[in-house]
């Protein structure tokens, strides 16, 4: 696989976790929050 190609790869699985990062921390803020 070219660099470049492996690299968007990688940024778009970062960037899924910090998604997942984000929706777990919306959930667990609304629960403290209540």
């Amino acid at each position: 696989m070219p660099a470049p190609a492996a690299i968007v790869a990688c940024l778009d699985h970062i960037e899924s976790l910090i998604g997942s990062v984000a929706a777990f921390e919306a959930i667990f803020g609304i629960l403290l929050v209540d």
